[in-house]
C-alpha cells in the first residue's frame, strides 16, 4: 500500500512540476512506476537500450542516472554508450553533516582506464584486442567480487584486494587464450557485432 501511495505522490508531484516549471517543461521525463516489474536500475537500462535501438538515437546524446548502487557502473559500462554517466552522492560518514556532496562518474573515462590498464597486452595476444571485450571481462570480474545479485566467491572479498587479483591474473592468462573470456563464455550464435 505505501508503495501504491508514493507511485501516486510521484505521478502527482511530476504533473505539477511540468505544469508549473517552464524548465521542467523543457525536458522529457520517462516514470516507471510500481506496476512496472524489476529493480530501478535494471529498468533504466532497460530503457536506455530501448532508446539505443531506435532510428532517432543520438551517439553523442548524453545520459545522466542518479544512484549510488555500485551495480549502476557495471551496467551503465555494458550499455557502450559514449556520454553516459553516473551522479552519485559522496558517502558521509559524519550524522550531524548537513553538507551533501556529489561526484560524476563519467563512463568514457572509465572505459579509457580500464583500456589503460589492459592495453600492454595487445602485442601478446594471439587474438585482436577489442577494448569493448576487454570492458565486459572486466565488468564479469567486478560481478566476481559481489553485487546485487551474486554473493563474492568465498576468497573473491573487495576489501581484501580481489579486484587487484583478479585483474593481475587476468593479465597473465588472457595471452594464453584464444579470446576474451566474455568471448570464450558466449554461445556462438550471440556474438557482438563490432
Amino acid at each position: 500500500e505505501f508503495m501504491l501511495r508514493l507511485d501516486d505522490y510521484l505521478k502527482h508531484f511530476i504533473a505539477t512540476k511540468i505544469s508549473k516549471d517552464a524548465l521542467w517543461r523543457k525536458i522529457q521525463i520517462y516514470y516507471s512506476g510500481v506496476n512496472v516489474p524489476g529493480e530501478g536500475e535494471h529498468k533504466i537500462m532497460t530503457f536506455i537500450r530501448s532508446l539505443k535501438l531506435s532510428t532517432s538515437f543520438s551517439p553523442e546524446s548524453a545520459h545522466i542516472v542518479h544512484g549510488n548502487d555500485a551495480d549502476l557502473i557495471m551496467l551503465g559500462l555494458g550499455l557502450d554508450i559514449i556520454n553516459f554517466s553516473i551522479l552519485r552522492e559522496v558517502e558521509n560518514y559524519d550524522p550531524l553533516s548537513k553538507k551533501l556532496e556529489m561526484m560524476v562518474l563519467h563512463h568514457s573515462l572509465l572505459r579509457e582506464y580500464i583500456n589503460q590498464e589492459f592495453v600492454s597486452l595487445k602485442e601478446s595476444l594471439p587474438f585482436s584486442y577489442e577494448p569493448k571485450k576487454i570492458i565486459y571481462d572486466w565488468i564479469l570480474m567486478a560481478f566476481l567480487v559481489g553485487n546485487d545479485f551474486l554473493p563474492c566467491l568465498p576468497f573473491l572479498h573487495i576489501n581484501n584486494n580481489a579486484l587487484s587479483l583478479l585483474w593481475n591474473t587476468y593479465k597473465s592468462v588472457l595471452p594464453t587464450l584464444d579470446g576474451t573470456v566474455f568471448t570464450l563464455l558466449r554461445p556462438p550464435d550471440r556474438q557482438l557485432s563490432n
